[in-house]
C-alpha cells in the first residue's frame, strides 16, 4: 500500500485537522509558507493545498512535516495518543471519527 493510500484511509476529521493544526503550529514557529517549502524541498502552493484540506500530504510528505516541527503526525492530525470507546446511547462509537461500533454486550441475547 503507497502512503497516500494510508494517509487517505484516515477519517475527514483527521485530514481537515492536519491542515489546521499545519497552518497554527508553522504560524506559532513564525514561518512562512515560502520558507517551509524551501527548507522541506516541497512546493508552497501544495503546502497551502494541505492547510485548506484541499489535498491529501502523501506519507513521506507528512512524515517531513511531523519531523520538520517535532511533532506527531498523530498530532497534526489532531489524534491523541489514546483512544477511549465513547458510549452514546447504549452503543459504541469510534472516538475518532463518531461512527457506531457495536452495541453493548448486555443487548444482545445469547
Amino acid at each position: 500500500m503507497k502512503g497516500f493510500e494510508i494517509i487517505s484511509a484516515m477519517t475527514n476529521t483527521a485530514l481537515s485537522n492536519f491542515g489546521k493544526n499545519l497552518r497554527k503550529i508553522r504560524n506559532e514557529k513564525g514561518i512562512t509558507l515560502t520558507r517551509l517549502a524551501s527548507e522541506i524541498y516541497v512546493d508552497r502552493i501544495t503546502l497551502g493545498l494541505y492547510e485548506q484540506g484541499k489535498r491529501i500530504p502523501s506519507l513521506e510528505n507528512a512524515i517531513i512535516l511531523s519531523n520538520y516541527f517535532g511533532v506527531s503526525i498523530r498530532e497534526l492530525c489532531g489524534l491523541s495518543s489514546v483512544y477511549e470507546v465513547q458510549e452514546i446511547d447504549g452503543e459504541l462509537h469510534c472516538p475518532v471519527c463518531g461512527s457506531s461500533l457495536m452495541k453493548r454486550s448486555e443487548d444482545y441475547e445469547g
